[in-house]
């Protein structure tokens, strides 16, 4: 898939299953993050820049987790890709949605270091910030939390929500709402089924 269509089906995906009205549909992946601008239910203005968790802990982390010069480096280098862009006007929104395996993981981590019951459905600005402090503070009780939260992401999950801070910063959001389905199930709804999905109704 080219970046352009990994953000639409992404986008497709999404909004099987989550009302998507008006905000910015982010997609940190492995090598890469997506950024859709979302207005009246349609997607514009697709976007990929050339980071993602697994890239960002191959370049900068040395052990699993990344230490606080580590993730200063992270988030240094996200900037530089953002500022590359033409503008970031099209994506400032009040609302990201979330899709793909970064920001579940960010769902799972904010579970076990709140002590929640279920996952939450949407995290705010200031969780994403708790999640790196408790990282940056005592490693190793993170560390643990980290395993219990998604054991096959431990070494991606900070770089991730390294990422996500600064998309909050910059774009002005203050909530992301995590979507259930993502790139596969679009590709499966406009790819396989020839359809394009209908908007879920909001409850």
């Amino acid at each position: 898939l080219s970046a352009r269509d990994e953000a639409h089906l992404g986008f497709v995906g999404a909004r099987c299953s989550t009302p998507l009205e008006r905000g910015t549909l982010v997609d940190i992946g492995g090598g890469s993050t997506e950024l859709t601008r979302v207005e009246g239910g349609r997607d514009s203005d697709d976007v990929s820049l050339g980071q993602g968790s697994l890239s960002s802990f191959a370049r900068f982390v040395r052990n699993i987790l990344p230490v606080p010069i580590e993730m200063d480096a992270i988030a240094c280098e996200f900037r530089g890709n953002l500022r590359r862009l033409p503008s970031l006007e099209p994506y400032k929104a009040s609302t990201l949605y979330g899709v793909g395996g970064s920001t579940r993981a960010a769902a799972k981590l904010v579970q076990q270091l709140d002590e929640l019951q279920t996952r939450p459905r949407e995290i705010q600005a200031e969780q994403v910030q708790q999640i790196l402090e408790a990282c940056r503070e005592n490693p190793s009780a993170f560390g643990h939390a980290a395993l219990k939260a998604s054991a096959e992401r431990v070494h991606t999950m900070v770089p991730g929500c390294v990422i996500l801070a600064e998309l909050f910063r910059h774009l002005g959001a203050d909530k992301l709402v995590i979507c259930k389905h993502g790139v596969r199930e679009g590709y499966l709804v406009e790819r396989m089924l020839g359809a394009v999905s209908a908007p879920p109704q909001a409850d």
